[in-house]
């Protein structure tokens, strides 16, 4: 059984505590009224798993007085016996706890689910801060004083396991936003060999903290993405010192997604051979043509934004560069008289996925046209935005 967590409905009884029961229209009197109420609150916490200590103790739970209501008559045993989700296999539960986790970044006025799995009982709570893989992950939008203290204590009960970060600031307004940011990147960075996952996310310059960060300490980074295209306030020379950082530490990388704008200085000839993702809004220059031709695992291929400099003369490589295990290529362009160049320039005979969102000019549609019939491959899915004509017949077979 394989579980997704984001495939997970937003609402979580974990969000917002359980349901409240109204003490209204029951005809009983205010005492039964409680009771009915607590008894709906155990079941809720009997199937669930929220089985509160005070609970085990039948002397505080008053089961004389409703063992007569219809459907309740199975009640009448000792809480702790009836609450089988409490006994659970720990690798079980442990996979449990990881589906209910939602996607969502830290809220300040919703306690994450990892606190609250931590609350519910003394068994919950031992399995809860016992595994690390539920504390590894840090989700944070804008971040707050009190995320600085969650930083600290997810990594205290992470131990040793790979970590996965996505660090947002959108609010440029906020200035302690972004102080709050940068101290969080300073207590994650000495953890950074244990970075598993990264995506920094930036509207408002780029932090001081990645800046001061030391070359060469990426050993387990495989998904990064680093995305400054909305931002302002950043100078050139910051971005390159980013990409000599990245490319030069992470060797495992796998999948990358850099958006700058189309500022790019040192990246493209920088591109680990060994990616199978890769999306961004580069430059289709000589560089990154000729790290396009070494990637032989490249499977997925997005290209957002303008690509302002095309070479086409003194090229030292055999033209089009060919993609042999590419399936997946999704195109987004500013320029119409650019998509011809694009198209003549790359082959893919595997491509099963085919994503366009630009408008062909009618040497583009030539072009797009000769790459599908070069390429001799077999969609499975195609997807246009933009007014385009089709003239020719065996295309459209």
């Amino acid at each position: 059984m394989t579980l997704q967590s984001y495939v997970r409905p937003d609402f979580s009884p974990l969000d917002d505590g359980p349901p409240q029961v109204e003490a209204t229209g029951f005809g009983f009197t205010s005492r039964p009224i409680q009771i009915f109420d607590n008894s709906i609150r155990y079941l809720h916490k009997a199937l669930l798993g929220f089985d509160a200590d005070d609970f085990g103790d039948t002397d505080t739970f008053p089961w004389p007085l409703f063992r007569d209501v219809p459907g309740f008559e199975s009640l009448d045993t000792t809480p702790k016996e009836q609450c089988s989700v409490n006994h659970l296999p720990v690798e079980l539960l442990r996979q449990i706890f990881l589906y209910s986790l939602p996607d969502q970044y830290w809220r300040f006025h919703i306690p994450p689910p990892q606190l609250v799995l931590a609350q519910v009982c003394s068994y919950w709570r031992s399995v809860a801060i016992s595994y690390p893989e539920l504390w590894s992950t840090f989700i944070i939008v804008d971040p707050i004083e009190q995320h600085i203290s969650m930083t600290k204590l997810w990594l205290e009960r992470a131990g040793q396991h790979p970590l996965t970060l996505y660090i947002k600031h959108l609010w440029p307004q906020r200035k302690d936003a972004l102080v709050n940011t940068d101290r969080i990147i300073d207590l994650l960075l000495p953890h950074a060999h244990r970075w598993k996952a990264a995506s920094f996310v930036f509207r408002f310059g780029i932090q001081s903290s990645l800046l001061a960060f030391p070359r060469g300490e990426l050993p387990l980074l495989e998904t990064l993405c680093f995305d400054v295209s909305d931002c302002i306030g950043w100078y050139e020379d910051e971005l390159e010192h980013i990409e000599k950082i990245i490319c030069s530490s992470s060797l495992p990388l796998r999948q990358l997604t850099w958006k700058s704008y189309g500022y790019l200085n040192g990246m493209p000839s920088l591109l680990p051979n060994n990616l199978t993702y890769l999306c961004g809004d580069f430059e289709m220059s000589l560089p990154f043509l000729q790290s396009l031709s070494k990637m032989e695992n490249l499977q997925t291929l997005r290209l957002y934004g303008c690509i302002e400099r095309i070479v086409h003369q003194n090229l030292s490589l055999e033209l089009p560069v060919i993609l042999q295990r590419l399936h997946t290529l999704d195109v987004r362009l500013l320029k119409v008289e650019l998509s011809q160049f694009l198209f003549d320039l790359i082959n893919a005979p595997d491509l099963e996925v085919l994503s366009i969102k630009f408008p062909f000019s009618a040497e583009g549609q030539m072009a797009f046209f000769s790459f599908m019939k070069r390429s001799r491959c077999y969609l499975k899915a195609f997807a246009y935005v933009g007014a385009v004509t089709w003239h020719d017949p065996d295309l459209e077979n």
